[in-house]
């Protein structure tokens, strides 16, 4: 079939099916054709939601295991999230610093993690986005932090 990107979205679902059902090396190559073809056809915003693609799986030790890459991970979600800047997507944006956050924490890095995760925040907020998955993290380490009023906030809105 030739590259289109109907066939890069079939790509996306299968490769989330295969991440699901734990088959890493087969949605790592499902998500990796998926790159080269919309980087292929030219689609900066495709490219960016491919990019994002590899990067849950890649930067989720649980999906991942041994091929847990959080540097390549990283790296990914930086592209994407430039992408999206220059796109003005901010649901991109949004979903970008999630990701960035979510790898922060992961690493140890609070300070990094409420920077992006509040970043995201504000963008969810802006596109009328009331809840999201953001506020658990958010909330997690506000009560790590002692913030107990903030914490409270955050998983009162979730």
């Amino acid at each position: 079939t030739a590259p289109s990107l109907a066939r890069a979205d079939i790509q996306a679902r299968a490769a989330e099916i295969a991440a699901g059902e734990g088959d890493f090396a087969l949605a790592k190559r499902l998500f990796t054709e998926r790159l080269e073809i919309v980087r292929g056809l030219g689609d900066r915003r495709a490219v960016a939601a491919a990019l994002n693609g590899l990067v849950r799986l890649l930067g989720d030790p649980e999906l991942a295991g041994p091929e847990y890459d959080p540097a390549t991970a990283r790296s990914l979600a930086e592209e994407s999230l430039a992408a999206m800047r220059e796109l003005d997507d901010l649901q991109g944006v949004a979903h970008s610093l999630f990701r960035l956050g979510c790898m922060a924490h992961q690493a140890g890095d609070e300070d990094e993690a409420w920077e992006r995760w509040s970043e995201c925040r504000r963008l969810d907020e802006a596109q009328g986005i009331r809840g999201g998955h953001v506020l658990p993290g958010l909330g997690d380490i506000a009560l790590e932090r002692g913030d107990f009023d903030a914490a409270r906030e955050c998983y009162a809105q979730f």
